[in-house]
């Protein structure tokens, strides 16, 4: 009899009762939205890279913009709450 063995390399839970709370960009950054923050990861590294706070609503939908658009509204949202947004 083989035995099998399994991992666990990866948890993470998230929820929010609203369906378009979460999108993916062209450049493949995910955006998700709940409560009142929203976070941003790249998934070429995989590493959580802002969050965004100060939103005074909880959300309710995550949308991109164009490639230019949704980047420089990202580094002015980051800015605005004090951090450094890096998507290397």
């Amino acid at each position: 009899m083989v035995q099998a063995s399994a991992t666990v390399a990866y948890v993470a839970a998230a929820a929010n009762r609203f369906p378009y709370t979460a999108g993916i960009s062209p450049e493949s950054l995910v955006a998700f939205g709940s409560h009142k923050i929203v976070s941003l990861w790249n998934l070429s590294d995989g590493k959580l890279h802002a969050t965004l706070p100060g939103h005074e609503g909880v959300f309710t939908c995550v949308r991109f913009m164009g490639e230019a658009a949704s980047f420089q509204a990202m580094k002015r949202a980051s800015s605005a709450a004090g951090r450094s947004l890096d998507l290397r």
